[in-house]
């Protein structure tokens, strides 16, 4: 499996574009409201990345549960964003 994948990265070129998706699972940041041992809330921290392969470039997305959730939106935003980075620099 992973010789296919090395493989395959190493056919990739400029077109089309391959790319690899990939979220890790939520971070919980401790907030510290009183003191140093007094933990009141706890924050969550997303990231999603995404690499193409034909240029060896990567993305990385990180909010927080304040800014948006873990849902459909905030990933299609990422990959739209993405997207238009991507026009740009040909």
């Amino acid at each position: 499996m992973r010789e296919a994948k090395q493989n395959a990265i190493s056919r990739a070129s400029k077109e089309p574009l391959v790319v690899t998706m990939d979220v890790q699972s939520a971070l919980i940041c401790l907030k510290l409201l009183v003191s140093k041992h007094c933990y009141t809330q706890k924050l969550q921290l997303l990231d999603f990345t995404i690499y193409a392969s034909n240029n060896k470039d990567t993305h990385l997305y990180v909010w927080h549960e304040g800014d948006g959730k873990d849902m459909a939106n905030e990933f299609t935003t990422c990959i739209v964003n993405f997207n238009k980075n991507m026009h740009y620099k040909k």
